[in-house]
């Protein structure tokens, strides 16, 4: 918990310089296609303090993405063990969100939130973001909480996963960052993210 609270008191300092100091970052832009599941994995190796059961956990997680419809949006992490939290959703038709962009921080249950004004300290698509909106909020996942990633080691494949669940309505995440609380002997590695599949020839 204290090492929790050491984190997102100086988060407003490493988001401004977070490049050179993230842990585990996707920073290549991924499309997010009508209908087919995208999968960036983050291989991470050579923790010294590697145990969720103990002192390690999961601190912060950085999105930054856009989506005409987010609404449409589903987005979840899944620890090497096979724990999983959804931070995005849930799926369904709330209003559009074009040119609208998100650069959010999800952080501990635990620990207060810093929403956009307007908007629930716990993440739901169904708010009314509307368009032209940028937001930089810090929110509670949609579904469990960060502290959910408590067994197992953090080395290992850690996945997020990427649904839009309608058709129509474009999107793209930016970037990906996940903070472990502690990062002695970290190093990690990103997977090239999986596009899916058209299951049709035909568009």
């Amino acid at each position: 918990m204290k090492l929790q609270v050491i984190f997102l008191f100086l988060f407003a300092l490493l988001i401004q310089v977070r490049p050179s100091l993230a842990q585990c970052s996707i920073s290549e832009q991924i499309d997010i296609p009508d209908l087919s599941p995208v999968t960036a994995n983050f291989i991470v190796e050579g923790s010294t303090n590697p145990d969720l059961d103990g002192t390690q956990g999961v601190c912060g997680i950085y999105l930054e993405f856009e989506h005409q419809q987010v609404g449409d949006l589903t987005i979840d992490l899944t620890s090497p063990s096979g724990q999983s939290i959804t931070l995005i959703g849930p799926s369904g038709s709330f209003g559009n969100t074009s040119f609208t962009d998100w650069e959010v921080l999800f952080v501990p249950c635990g620990s207060a939130g810093s929403p956009d004004v307007g908007f629930s300290e716990t993440w739901n698509n169904d708010q009314p973001w509307g368009i032209l909106g940028e937001y930089s909020g810090s929110y509670h996942p949609y579904l469990g909480c960060l502290e959910n990633f408590d067994q197992g080691s953090i080395n290992g494949i850690w996945s997020l996963q990427i649904l839009d669940n309608a058709l129509f309505d474009l999107g793209v995440l930016r970037d990906a960052t996940i903070f472990f609380c502690d990062d002695s002997g970290l190093d990690c590695n990103i997977c090239e993210a999986d596009p899916g599949e058209f299951e049709s020839n035909e568009i």
